[in-house]
C-alpha cells in the first residue's frame, strides 16, 4: 500500500525528500510506500485562486484511482477552482485522479455534499453527506423542512447510484463519515 499527500507549493525546489524541482506553483501529489519511503511527486491538474478549498482524499484499490472530494467557496467574483483547466461551477465536487496526478473526471453538485467515502472489495462506493432540501444530488431530490439532511448511498464502480437512504431530521444535520 502507498500513502498519498496533496500539497500546494510555490515554484522552486522540494528539498526533502529528493531535491525535486517544482517548475510551477500549484498542487502536487506526493507518494510514499508502506514504509514511508518517498516514491515521487507529480503535478495535479488542479488550480485554486482566491477560494477556500476543503477536501478529503481516498484511494480505491479496485480501480487504482484517487477520489478527491469536498467543497469550494470562492471569496469573490475573481475566485475559482479549476480541474483539468475547467472551472467548477458548483459548490460540491467529487473528482477522480490517477496516482500520478492525472485528472480523470469530476462530478459537481449544488444539491448536497460529500462527507465520507468508503470502498468495498468489488469496487462499490459508500458515501455519506448532506442533501439540501428541494435540490438534486446524485440523481435524488431531497425533501423536508430542514436545510440539510444526512444520507448514505451505495454506488456501483461506474458511479451509478444503487441505493440512497435519507434520514428525516427536524434540524439541519449532515452525514460526516461512513465505515
Amino acid at each position: 500500500g502507498k500513502s498519498y499527500l496533496v500539497w500546494k507549493s510555490l515554484a522552486g525546489k522540494l528539498s526533502a525528500p529528493g531535491n525535486h524541482v517544482l517548475p510551477t506553483s500549484g498542487h502536487y501529489l506526493l507518494a510514499y510506500d508502506k514504509n514511508g519511503n518517498f516514491q515521487g511527486v507529480n503535478p495535479m491538474q488542479l488550480d485554486v485562486y482566491d477560494a477556500s478549498f476543503m477536501c478529503r482524499l481516498k484511494y480505491n484499490s479496485h480501480d487504482g484511482l484517487l477520489y478527491y472530494y469536498g467543497e469550494t467557496y470562492p471569496y469573490g467574483a475573481s475566485g475559482y477552482v479549476k480541474m483539468n483547466n475547467t472551472t467548477l461551477t458548483k459548490r460540491y465536487f467529487m473528482a477522480k485522479y490517477s496516482t500520478t496526478g492525472g485528472f480523470v473526471s469530476v462530478i459537481e453538485s449544488d444539491g448536497g455534499g460529500f462527507g465520507g467515502m468508503q470502498f468495498d472489495t468489488d469496487g462499490s462506493m459508500y458515501l455519506t453527506g448532506t442533501g439540501i432540501s428541494g435540490r438534486q444530488h446524485l440523481g435524488q431530490t431531497f425533501s423536508g423542512s430542514s436545510s440539510g439532511a444526512p444520507y448514505v448511498a451505495k454506488l456501483a464502480s461506474n458511479g451509478t447510484v444503487i441505493w440512497m437512504k435519507k434520514a428525516v431530521t427536524n434540524a439541519a444535520s449532515s452525514g460526516n463519515d461512513v465505515a
